[in-house]
């Protein structure tokens, strides 16, 4: 993972899969890009629609709990 300005360029492993992503940080949303590789490219509309629903809620600041 690296930050470049407000960009971050991110790669998480799991299973055998790497998910590659670039987070673009704006002051009023996050532009998310995903490479899905082989099979999770067929859940790409559920992610898609989990990020867009539940995004919001990842980025409150949970620490004042």
């Amino acid at each position: 993972s690296a930050w470049r300005g407000d960009t971050l360029d991110l790669k998480v492993a799991a299973m055998g899969e790497t998910v590659a992503a670039i987070l673009d940080v704006q002051d009023s949303k996050v532009h998310v890009r995903l490479a899905l590789p082989g099979m999770l490219g067929m859940f790409s509309g559920v992610i898609a629609g989990a990020l867009r629903s539940q995004g919001g809620r990842l980025l409150e600041d949970h620490s004042k709990r």
